[in-house]
């Protein structure tokens, strides 16, 4: 014999919030998972536009004659900005005054006489393995200091 009544009555109500409740963490999951994605989006983001910042700080100071491609070939020091005293614009420097961030520039003379080809690397390594976890490239002619040609095809490394 089945029951009927207030004891069936309860059960289907059981029944009803366990199904309630899975549905709500299947939801929670969904969410969290996008949310988990886009962070992970947000910090490659923020790593490009250091990478893109480093890139056309160093080309400035090159068309400036402030350095030299020599000078900027290498590490780039860490430096204190405006994420605030003692910690370094790179985010995370590895306590040895570099802030895991290395240029590359090259220099290879145009056909314009005065002006020479320059391709700045911005590049940021994993530390364990050294692959590449951020690179820029910015390739713009510029007018080096001294006779255009003397110092393209010149690496400063």
């Amino acid at each position: 014999m089945m029951r009927t009544g207030p004891a069936r009555r309860r059960g289907g109500v059981l029944l009803e919030v366990l199904v309630a409740i899975a549905i709500f963490v299947g939801a929670a999951l969904a969410v969290m998972a996008c949310v988990d994605r886009a962070a992970g989006a947000l910090e490659r983001t923020r790593g490009m536009q250091r990478a893109a910042d480093l890139a056309r700080s160093a080309m400035s100071q090159l068309e400036a004659g402030l350095a030299s491609v020599v000078t900027l070939n290498g590490p780039v020091p860490a430096f204190e900005g405006s994420d605030g005293p003692g910690v370094p614009y790179s985010g995370g420097a590895s306590g040895d005054g570099e802030s895991g961030w290395e240029l590359e520039v090259q220099t290879e003379p145009s056909e314009f006489g005065s002006l020479t080809k320059v391709t700045i690397t911005a590049v940021r390594r994993r530390q364990e393995s050294g692959s590449v976890v951020y690179s820029y490239t910015l390739t713009q002619l510029v007018r080096l200091g001294g006779r255009a040609g003397a110092s393209a095809g010149a690496v400063g490394r």
